[in-house]
């Protein structure tokens, strides 16, 4: 492990309850740099990887929740029962 270099994070875990989704994750080492956001995404309907805004904005806090009726909105498009994929 490159001990300047911040490592990639890990999976981001995705939990459904009611009409919400909860995105988690770990804190990946930090290179002795400071993590000053994450950037999560969402696949769409159609395949491409969207950005999910102000999820990972604060660097203190490893959870978001979003609503499904976000998730099922433009840009996203995602559909009841789908598999929701998601990546940092």
């Amino acid at each position: 492990m490159d001990l300047d270099k911040p490592a990639q994070m890990q999976s981001v875990i995705s939990v459904t309850g009611g009409c919400q989704v909860k995105f988690s994750w770990d804190t990946p080492f930090d290179g002795k740099s400071p993590i000053i956001k994450y950037n999560i995404q969402v696949e769409s309907g159609s395949g491409i990887f969207k950005s999910l805004d102000k999820c990972g904005d604060d660097p203190s806090t490893k959870t978001c929740s979003v609503s499904f009726q976000t998730l099922a909105a433009e840009p996203f498009l995602i559909r009841n029962n789908q598999i929701i994929k998601v990546r940092a």
